[in-house]
């Protein structure tokens, strides 16, 4: 790849040279077009001939500066390769391998221009290199090799240990894994690491185990002079940890963060995070005002009052495992490098243990599926350039956070970011906020989502910004995302940004029930070039009687007014004082009503200077799920550039043509789309653009297909009281219909309906017959070629409601979904025949729990009279199987329609039989009959089996008369065991078939 890059950039150049000197051809000298690789690299002994390619564009002669190096051919024209080859690197007088050397190939062509290639072959480092003591290492120059014989290891940190011969210690950097105690021989070479001396090693031998003995520990806080701190010291101290980073009250001229202890050492800084901690550690030196330790032993002194938080994570926990990815990954932020190395993380596959472990801690990826997550050293970058129709925004969902369990508080979630910037040096049009958007909580702004947050970052400078929100009521279900402000908007502007240092923590402020104001302002924010043209404004109204403050650093613009009164229009007035900063200002203006916060950011260019031109939108919801039957939005677009909207297609349209964008307003556009009858769902988009300035933003849109439906609440059983009643059937239409039946037994309240959400009382006459009858409902749309048929049952002469849960034979047969169906424990008189426990898998979507439930069944467990979670109710082929050993259980039947007559419950049951090695003891099982009107209850007792152990499973057909009681709607039967205590611990399992409700 480099060899075709030389040939682009050799390109360049040369038609850059043709078109400035086009008119003095006569005196242009052609450029040598002379190119090859710059270095190759031969193992010590036996190294295998490599290949060289010459790119010439004429004829071209080879040496070597030493005879060590071996070339064919000599010469060549025009393009060719040529083979190198190297001698052993041994040692002249004996076969020990020498160190590592060095030449070069010389191509020269016959004009004299000439190119290297920088030969290299590997060695042994370490010939002829002395035993030092750890002091005389020090005193060597920089990558200067030395061997350290018979040092131990004191303390270790995730990329290095210090190491002592029992006079001096050093800091030793090595990816090999050494233990406390161990005796140790390094080879290696001088460093300068952290202002100090320090040894990089390049081999490790444990030579011994052996026990620590350390020495008297000074007082870091006390003891540790910066400015003197040259050698490896042994330190203690006491301090609060957040991450990796110790904090001091009162603050230490310098700040002190510890290097990270090795991945499943003895050291866990998790468990201590946030808590003040006594520690003994070796002072390895200081970085940019940062001391560095490594630490030996942490004591827990308990929690930090001061760094205390429901969450923080400042990600230090990603540098092992991208270490061991032997993945390269680079710092934008710290070096002001946009080309900062930043691997995918979900498209490199040896970055898949950091993904694990990120999804592991509870993190969620926001647009995985467009992959436009990042790692870097060491946090996170989000997001690419989006297209017409890819949304490339990225953010993340924090883990869940227990808050104080149910208790409501106020949280100020901070962390830091930047955004990114091109190569150009331009930085990302992104702001962030943070949102919630699920559980309890909202912002001062009083909606779920905060203000955004804008960057003052310059043209050139990628900075950290600090990122303050407070999250009024949390609740341990509150969940916390951070993300760009315009995340569903597919815009071609870079919404790229980084995010580390993130901290939830409690407010200090007691929480009572906020009252949010309905603040509305015209503009949020205002732009000012560096001499403004004039002041600005914007409009304010709220519900609640408001004031306006200013933010820090904002003593260069004024407003005119301080505060408005309740449901009033208020223009403010900006006034903003000529620049005279290199720099680009911000500021805030605060409006406060009752407990509602919102922030009118002003901005201004440098002295001179002019804001870049800028198109922004926001929409009032997720345009990526459009309703298919029509739906509507609004786009708030803001800008400083005129602009015209264009939309990708007919069925996308704006509701009121608007006129030319002017400078430095906000304008609210709304759109309309027509049904998606395509039968496939549909994209466009919306483009606010001009086309002068090549500045444009989209806004993609996605339609949902269009699939005409009515939906009516009808129970899988489908059956009605044979008796007579009237039935209130759910409706959910997206279209008017027509409705007719042929049964004279149904009338329906009228022959059509329109669309919409409502109840439909349907009549049912009596059934004068011994069985059940069927007749069906059409309903039809022509206009759509809609027709659907629903069948309804009515259960025999006298019978308000049955159940053979013959309906269940689906799932009985598809039992565990893996070709073991459901047995028939009662018949087969087999105490081992398969029951599966529900939910059980689905069958078209649906579980036998959910199709029990769908129908009215209510399942209840409990043990010793508390109700527990969990099922414990079981199929059968075609029979439910309830409760098992230490739980009794209940089954609550459907609603029924009112029976003005006396009336019996009847069903089949059957007690279970435990195995051979209990004597087959037959379960100790009791039922009652519990009949619940409101807030009465009756209960009947169902008789006992009388049986003996060992008795054959049967059917035992029970009767309860339920005259005594009325049956009305309200009404609801449960059949369920008796609370006895000593059946608690026992098997409790039971059968269960052929419900019936029957008037006498």
């Amino acid at each position: 790849m480099k060899i075709f890059n030389k040939i682009t950039d050799y390109c360049v150049a040369f038609l850059a040279a043709s078109a400035l000197f086009g008119c003095q051809q006569d005196e242009l000298v052609k450029p040598s077009a002379l190119m090859c690789e710059s270095s190759l690299t031969f193992e010590a002994v036996e190294a295998e001939p490599q290949v060289l390619k010459i790119f010439s564009d004429a004829d071209w002669d080879v040496d070597a500066t030493v005879d060590w190096i071996d070339f064919t051919p000599s010469s060549g024209s025009q393009t060719m390769e040529i083979t190198i080859s190297v001698d052993d690197n041994y040692m002249e007088d004996s076969k020990t391998v020498n160190r590592p050397r060095e030449g070069e190939i010389i191509i020269k062509n016959r004009t004299g221009y000439s190119i290297n290639c920088l030969i290299r072959q590997k060695g042994d480092n370490y010939v002829g290199v002395k035993e030092m003591t750890v002091a005389q290492v020090k005193g060597l120059d920089d990558d200067a090799y030395a061997k350290i014989p018979d040092v131990q290891v004191m303390a270790v940190a995730d990329g290095g240990f210090v190491a002592s011969d029992g006079q001096t210690a050093i800091y030793v950097t090595s990816s090999a894994k050494a233990s406390v105690g161990s005796k140790v021989f390094v080879a290696g070479q001088k460093k300068t690491l952290y202002g100090m001396a320090a040894f990089a090693a390049g081999e490790v031998t444990v030579l011994s185990e052996g026990k620590v003995d350390y020495p008297s520990p000074v007082d870091l806080a006390t003891n540790l002079d910066p400015a003197n701190a040259s050698d490896v010291v042994y330190v203690s101290t006491l301090a609060g940890i957040l991450g990796t980073s110790l904090y001091y009250e009162p603050a230490l001229p310098v700040t002190v963060s510890v290097l990270t202890p090795l991945p499943g050492g003895d050291i866990d800084l998790e468990k201590v995070n946030m808590h003040n901690i006594a520690v003994n550690a070796y002072f390895v030196g200081i970085e940019e005002g940062d001391v560095k330790l490594i630490l030996t032993n942490v004591e827990d002194k308990g929690i930090n009052d001061v760094l205390d938080a429901y969450f923080y994570d400042d990600f230090s926990w990603m540098k092992p495992l991208i270490d061991a990815s032997g993945v390269k990954v680079g710092d934008s932020i710290t070096e002001n490098n946009a080309s900062a190395a930043a691997p995918n993380l979900r498209s490199t596959g040896a970055l898949t243990p950091l993904l694990d472990e990120l999804l592991a801690r509870g993190y969620e990826d926001l647009n995985q599926g467009a992959q436009v997550i990042y790692p870097q050293r060491y946090y996170w970058k989000f997001g690419r350039t989006s297209k017409p129709t890819e949304n490339n925004n990225g953010g993340m969902t924090l883990p869940e956070i227990e808050f104080k369990g149910d208790e409501l508080v106020n949280a100020y979630i901070e962390f830091d970011w930047a955004a990114h910037m091109t190569g150009s040096g331009n930085i990302d049009n992104v702001q962030i906020v943070v949102e919630v958007p699920e559980g309890a909580g909202l912002f001062e702004n009083g909606t779920n989502v905060s203000d955004p947050f804008f960057t003052t970052q310059e043209k050139g400078h990628i900075e950290w910004q600090h990122a303050k929100a407070l999250l009024k009521g949390a609740s341990k279900n509150s969940r916390i995302t951070i993300r760009p402000y315009n995340f569903a908007s597919v815009t071609p502007d870079q919404q790229r940004w980084h995010l580390d240092n993130i901290k939830v923590k409690d407010s200090g402020i007691p929480y009572s029930d906020p009252v949010y104001a309905n603040v509305t302002v015209s503009e949020e924010v205002l732009t000012f070039e560096g001499t403004p043209a004039g002041p600005a404004s914007f409009t304010v109204k709220s519900d609640n009687d408001w004031t306006i403050t200013k933010g820090i650093d904002a003593e260069w613009f004024s407003v005119d007014v301080l505060q408005g009164a309740a449901n009033e229009d208020v223009t403010v007035t900006v006034t903003c004082q000529p620049s005279t900063s290199v720099n680009l200002r911000h500021g805030i203006a605060v409006i406060a009503s009752a407990d509602t916060r919102k922030n009118i950011h002003i901005v201004q260019s440098a002295a001179g200077g002019q804001l870049d031109p800028l198109i922004s939108v926001k929409t009032d919801k997720n345009v990526n799920s459009l309703l298919g039957e029509g739906d509507g939005f609004a786009v708030t677009v803001q800008s400083n550039i005129d602009y015209t909207v264009e939309t990708s297609a007919e069925w996308l349209s704006e509701i009121v043509e608007p006129a030319t964008k002017a400078l430095v307003e906000s304008r609210l556009h709304s759109f309309t789309c027509a049904p998606n009858t395509t039968g496939a769902a549909r994209s466009g988009y919306v483009r606010f653009r001009n086309a002068d300035e090549g500045v444009e933003a989209v806004v993609m849109v996605t339609q949902e297909n269009f699939e005409p439906r009515v939906d009516i609440s009808v129970p899988f059983t489908c059956a009605v009281n044979g008796a007579g009643c009237t039935v209130n059937y759910n409706v959910d239409a997206n279209i008017p219909f027509e409705i007719a039946t042929d049964a004279p037994w149904i009338t329906l309240p009228a022959a059509s309906a329109t669309a919409g959400v409502y109840s439909v009382p349907v009549v049912f006459a009596a059934n004068p017959d011994a069985a059940l009858r069927s007749a069906e409902i059409t309903i039809t749309n022509t206009a759509y070629g809609y027709s659907k048929k629903i069948t309804v049952n009515q259960f025999a002469a006298g019978v308000v409601f049955f159940d053979d849960f013959e309906w269940l034979d689906a799932w009985a047969v598809a039992g565990d979904g893996k070709g073991k169906s459901a047995g028939r424990t009662v018949e087969e008189d087999n105490v081992d025949a398969y029951a599966p426990q529900l939910p059980t898998p689905k069958v078209d979507g649906v579980s036998a729990l959910q199709a029990l439930e769908y129908n009215g069944y209510e399942f209840t467990r409990w043990n010793k009279g508390e109700i527990t979670t969990g099922e414990c109710i079981y199929l059968q082929q075609n029979y439910l199987k309830v409760g098992k050993t230490g739980y009794h259980a209940a089954i609550k039947l459907p609603s029924m329609s009112a029976c003005t007559q006396p009336a019996a419950l009847t069903f089949d049951w059957c007690p279970m039989r435990q195995g051979k090695s209990s004597g087959y003891k037959i379960d100790p099982v009791n039922l009652l009959v519990v009949v619940e009107n409101g807030s009465e209850s009756t209960t009947f007792t169902v008789p006992t089996h009388g049986w003996e152990n060992g008795h054959v499973l049967e059917w035992i057909h029970a009767s309860v008369d339920l005259s005594s009681v009325s049956l009305t709607e309200k009404t609801r039967i449960t059949i369920r065991q008796t609370d006895e205590e000593n059946n608690a611990g026992t098997a409790n399992r039971w059968f269960i078939d052929n419900i019936k409700v029957m008037a006498l």
